[in-house]
């Protein structure tokens, strides 16, 4: 096993690493897993191009596992729960649905789409899922064509 240390944030650096390029065949389909990372970046630090430098870099038959803290509307227990995590994680960006598909441009979303993550196929019945914490997390798969 190897660990390469890079920013997300240059995304190039990450592609072209050369532990990244010895282990990872990117002549081949790959999946992208960009889970947990991108509600700690700021929109300045331009996540959406990084998921455009990330997309443009794998062939097509590639995977894309996206997951992002969602905005939940205007209800008072979201808010709360946004001012929590973020003061917590210090910075970070949570975001709406609206703006996680937008990381989804380009690329055939899988069913059942951007959903809250206990949602995504879960291999037991959901009980909770209207709770706010229970649809805080969303995500999704896609495929590049």
């Amino acid at each position: 096993m190897r660990v390469a240390t890079a920013d997300i944030r240059r995304p190039r650096e990450v592609l072209d690493h050369p532990d990244v390029r010895d282990l990872i065949d990117f002549d081949r389909p790959v999946c992208v897993m960009l889970c947990g990372i991108l509600h700690h970046l700021l929109d300045e630090e331009d996540p959406n191009g990084i998921v455009d430098t990330l997309r443009e870099a794998v062939v097509p038959g590639s995977f894309f596992f996206i997951t992002n803290f969602t905005r939940l509307g205007d209800a008072p227990e979201s808010a709360e729960l946004e001012r929590v995590l973020l003061s917590e994680l210090g910075t970070g960006r949570v975001r709406t649905p609206a703006e996680l598909a937008r990381f989804f441009t380009g690329l055939e979303l899988l069913t059942p789409g951007i959903v809250p993550l206990p949602l995504w196929r879960p291999d037991t019945p959901v009980t909770d899922a209207t709770s706010i914490a229970a649809r805080f997390m969303t995500g999704g798969v896609a495929r590049k064509q």
